[in-house]
């Protein structure tokens, strides 16, 4: 065998840490505003664990660890919020977000801002961490997911949210559902060769 491109440089050690279930302190590193997939206006929130933590700079490290050219932030450092529901009126994230943020700050967000996302770098605030199960080959597996903002202070006292457990598929049944008329099984006389 012929020994692959860049064998010698690959990084094995990458970070693998998942971050554990419950509340956690975070630090805001940068909010972005930017638009759902149907137009809404929502913000994207990049945080990692702060220095008061239990997995203190979790996503800095896995950041940091990733030697992939196009490398983005770890999926789980990041929470998407639309700032409002299908009515068109306050999404109850987005609100809680804000609130959390203020109250874990002392401050009042400025909605008038002529940079508004700037007004959150750095700032801290509690983060929720709950546990959701994913399928792959066949296979049922938990991650943790970011899942609401708290205060700060109260990010460790914080319930941990229920395992959101996948939709269990319907099994499959030998009867056909009420009002279907089965259709007979082909015999070679049905056949065209």
């Amino acid at each position: 065998m012929k020994k692959p491109n860049g064998y010698d440089d690959c990084n094995i050690n990458s970070n693998n840490t998942k971050p554990e279930a419950g509340g956690h302190k975070a630090i805001i590193l940068n909010l972005e505003e930017c638009k759902s997939k149907t137009g809404k206006d929502m913000v994207k929130v990049y945080f990692d664990f702060d220095k008061d933590d239990a997995q203190a700079g979790l996503f800095t490290a896995k950041y940091k660890a990733n030697d992939k050219p196009d490398k983005k932030w770890p999926f789980d450092g990041t929470k998407w919020i639309l700032a409002e529901d299908n009515e068109g009126n306050t999404n109850k994230q987005f609100k809680r977000f804000i609130t959390a943020v203020e109250q874990s700050n002392n401050m009042t967000v400025n909605w008038e801002a002529k940079d508004f996302a700037a007004q959150f770098k750095k700032k801290k605030v509690g983060i929720v961490f709950g546990e959701e199960e994913r399928e792959y080959n066949g296979k049922i597996y938990t991650d943790a997911k970011p899942q609401f903002f708290v205060e700060y202070k109260e990010a460790e006292k914080a319930k941990t949210p229920a395992v959101k457990e996948l939709v269990k598929k319907d099994e499959p049944t030998d009867t056909p559902p009420e009002g279907f008329t089965p259709i007979p099984e082909p015999t070679e006389d049905d056949m065209p060769f």
